[in-house]
């Protein structure tokens, strides 16, 4: 469905460049088989001097992608750049689209390497106390839905800043509710 919204799409100069890397399917509970496919196609191409954009799906692609990210680059500083109202830091028996940023955080950690993770737009009806401990314990960067508007351009500066590549992932429940009514947590 994605491709034949993209196919009607205008190109410009330049994105001769764009390639269609296929898809990567999961059948039932094949999740996990899954995240290791589209990781490995990840640092294929960003090892290649690819920019990656990984479409479709929920944030249980995330973890593939920003794992292919830190694969890639192992001697690089990659800041995770999350918008969304979700946290996504749940620990769980199993992958899920609410443990993507834990378990990047566990694979730096795994690795001894720094986990930058920060996340723009969170809704504080839409997380636990638990997840915004853990979010403290990471040092994570978080700027709220309520103040997004104030303080979103210093706190990514910051991040950017202590960055050598960027993992940038957008859920669309980050957006205004007018925009996009489907997607929306709960709010205050």
């Amino acid at each position: 469905m994605l491709r034949k919204a993209l196919a009607n799409m205008a190109t410009h100069s330049g994105h001769e460049r764009l390639v269609d890397m296929g898809s990567v399917y999961v059948e039932d509970d094949q999740l996990e088989e899954g995240q290791q496919a589209l990781s490995v196609a990840v640092v294929t191409c960003q090892q290649a001097g690819m920019r990656t954009l990984v479409l479709g799906g929920g944030h249980e692609t995330a973890w593939a992608h920003g794992r292919g990210i830190l694969e890639a680059f192992p001697n690089e500083r990659v800041a995770v750049i999350n918008l969304d109202a979700h946290l996504d830091l749940r620990k769980a028996e199993r992958a899920t689209s609410g443990t993507p940023f834990r378990q990047l955080a566990n694979y730096c950690a795994d690795h001894a390497r720094e986990f930058q993770y920060a996340c723009f737009g969170v809704s504080r009806a839409a997380n636990t106390q638990a997840l915004f401990d853990e979010a403290e314990r990471l040092n994570a960067t978080l700027v709220d839905d309520l103040h997004f508007h104030r303080e979103a351009l210093p706190a990514l500066e910051q991040v950017l800043a202590q960055a050598d590549r960027v993992y940038l992932t957008i859920d669309l429940d980050v957006l205004p509710q007018p925009r996009c009514p489907p997607c929306q947590p709960p709010r205050r």
